[in-house]
């Protein structure tokens, strides 16, 4: 019974939302006409809350469902780049020896020491400010849509 709104913020919700057009008919709803809707959803990101999460939606997969309930689009983004994609892989994985060997042990040591190393220089820009890292992936999804007057 509440609503219509001016203004709604849904960030990082919509991978945990199975049911798309159900969402997107909802915001509508909910939108007054001329009301913005401000969302943002991962691209990149590893597996959490489980085992409700769904989606990893790309800037094509917003706009598409936006467009699909009459949402129309002021500006859709895609954030992050391939250094901040590394990064998060970097913050999220581990390294741990297979076997008790002093081998596999200082193997695995190594290999965290070097992580930690990249992922800080990566999170304080140093990598960044001397080196291109390009590629076709980035972390995040920024969407302004609107519901029209």
């Amino acid at each position: 019974a509440a609503g219509p709104y001016g203004f709604i913020l849904c960030t990082e919700v919509l991978e945990h939302v199975a049911d798309w057009p159900a969402a997107f008919a909802n915001l509508d709803a909910l939108l007054a006409p001329g009301g913005r809707l401000l969302l943002t959803a991962p691209h990149f990101y590893f597996l959490h809350e489980e085992p409700y999460d769904f989606f990893r939606p790309t800037t094509h997969a917003i706009s598409y469902f936006a467009g699909r309930h009459h949402l129309q689009i002021v500006e859709v983004t895609r954030l992050g780049d391939a250094w901040d994609v590394l990064g998060t892989i970097a913050s999220a994985c581990r390294f741990e020896p297979l076997d008790r060997s002093w081998t596999s042990r200082g193997l695995a040591w190594t290999l965290w020491k070097m992580r930690d190393f990249v992922f800080r220089r990566i999170a304080a820009g140093a990598i960044r400010r001397r080196v291109r890292f390009s590629g076709p992936t980035y972390l995040s999804n920024l969407a302004i849509l609107e519901r029209p007057r």
